[in-house]
């Protein structure tokens, strides 16, 4: 990859930074305010969450300006708005609440497909505010593990926080993350058997470069290591003028999207694919998610 490009993603990731710290702020006020009104219960504080975060999210993508007060009160309206999204080969007519559990379950289905049973530890690359690693916890994830959220924003951080006062059960944490930088000191501890995994993270970065891979490694020399990528690779993966993978392969020309997960991960020396399955999840426009999984060379 040109030094210069890599130095124009930097530059790219700057605008991304303050835009995403101003977004997860904006999140942290309505989750401060959830827990405030409904309290802290737990499992039902986070599903309260879970109905409330994602819908504001989306509707700070729409309504420029409208105060979060107002967005808290138009979640319900926006959770229900008709949506159509294709698992697989299928085409499924639902809602916006439904996309966001499919997207949920197909997620967590290929993690735990490829889990190994003695993870000790989870960590959530990219991790926004950090309700995956619940997802998965509360889905049958490794009680006993580590979950670690790498994230950039700090008001994300501060969100995953949140979540470990609601659920104090749940070994719940984060460290500033950055893929064009990738640092994993601050994760303590020396697991034996780790799972790392992202979803619509590394999507964002255009050229990924080793160094995510080989940084991983050498922090953790000793450690088994699994990766999951919920990522749209599959325009990666075949022929430049195969139609299948056109809209997908626009889309990512189009936004600066990632072009070089695929060739890290299958290039590696240190790295190998267990699984890459694509399509398996995506609304049609383009940026279909495909499943990328690889495990450490023994």
């Amino acid at each position: 990859m040109p030094s210069d490009t890599r130095q124009q993603d930097s530059r790219q990731r700057a605008q991304i930074q303050t835009k995403y710290e101003s977004l997860y702020g904006m999140l942290k006020a309505c989750a401060d305010a959830v827990v405030e009104g409904e309290g802290n219960h737990g499992i039902a504080t986070f599903r309260r969450l879970k109905e409330t975060l994602p819908a504001v999210w989306a509707l700070l993508m729409e309504q420029k300006g409208v105060p979060l007060s107002q967005l808290l009160h138009m979640t319900a309206a926006f959770n229900a708005r008709p949506c159509t999204w294709h698992e697989g080969q299928s085409k499924v007519e639902g809602t916006e609440w439904g996309w966001d559990q499919a997207s949920v379950r197909v997620t967590l289905d290929a993690i735990k497909a490829h889990i190994p049973a003695n993870c000790d530890l989870v960590m959530d690359l990219g991790c926004g505010w950090g309700h995956r690693m619940v997802d998965l916890y509360l889905a049958g994830g490794p009680k006993a593990a580590a979950y670690r959220g790498g994230e950039r924003a700090a008001p994300g951080r501060a969100l995953i926080a949140l979540l470990g006062r609601v659920l104090p059960e749940m070994d719940i944490g984060s460290f500033a993350f950055d893929f064009l930088a990738p640092d994993f000191s601050a994760v303590e501890g020396k697991p034996r058997s780790i799972c790392v995994y992202t979803y619509l993270a590394i999507e964002q970065v255009r050229y990924l470069g080793p160094e995510l891979f080989d940084k991983l490694l050498e922090r953790f020399p000793d450690a088994e290591i699994t990766g999951v990528h919920m990522e749209p690779f599959g325009f990666q993966a075949f022929a430049a003028d195969d139609p299948r993978f056109a809209a997908d392969r626009e889309y990512a020309a189009a936004r600066g999207y990632n072009l070089d997960l695929f060739a890290q991960v299958v290039q590696h020396p240190r790295l190998k694919v267990l699984a890459a399955t694509t399509p398996v999840l995506g609304q049609g426009q383009g940026n279909g998610i495909g499943a990328l999984v690889w495990r450490r060379r023994t």
